[in-house]
């Protein structure tokens, strides 16, 4: 295990002399602290960072505009990184004209900012928070997770989001 170390704490030194000499190294802050393992067979470095999360409208990552007679389907997925398995609160929300939504396990949606539930980061894609069809007006779908699980919105907050526009 301390081989490990060492060899993970060399390439680090390496890469940021390395990055320094090609003038990137204050890329080098944001790398060197999500180097994870390196193999030791091969000296190859495995980098893994934070969570991300991720929400698309009709599978789309950028803004769709929709009319009003066409389903919208509204998936998320996380990327969970080193930070698989920390304790998170969970944001899942919808911004309207109307106000805002939440939505809370077990009971669905509810009015204001209102934390979905607090779990474990784990990595996973594609799921469907909502599909039918919405009045005209624009949206704005929301997803993130705060690692400050206290059921409050707070730093350190990942979040992605997506807008829907939808027309006659």
């Amino acid at each position: 295990m301390n081989i490990r170390k060492e060899i993970k704490h060399g390439w680090m030194i390496l890469l940021i002399i390395v990055m320094t000499f090609v003038g990137t190294s204050g890329s080098v802050v944001a790398a060197v602290s999500n180097i994870e393992t390196v193999d030791d067979s091969t000296g190859s470095i495995a980098i893994i960072g934070t969570a991300s999360p991720d929400v698309k409208a009709n599978g789309q990552d950028s803004p769709i505009t929709v009319s009003s007679n066409s389903p919208v389907s509204i998936t998320i997925g996380l990327t969970s990184g080193i930070q698989t398995g920390a304790n998170a609160d969970w944001w899942f929300v919808v911004s309207t004209s109307a106000g805002f939504y939440s939505w809370v396990y077990p009971t669905g949606w509810t009015p204001g900012v209102v934390t979905g539930l607090q779990f474990p980061l784990f990595p996973f894609s594609g799921l469907e928070m909502f599909n039918g069809l919405l009045p005209v007006g624009d949206y704005a779908f929301y997803f993130g997770v705060d690692t400050t699980p206290d059921n409050v919105l707070n730093s350190p907050l990942l979040y992605d989001w997506v807008e829907v526009h939808v027309i006659n």
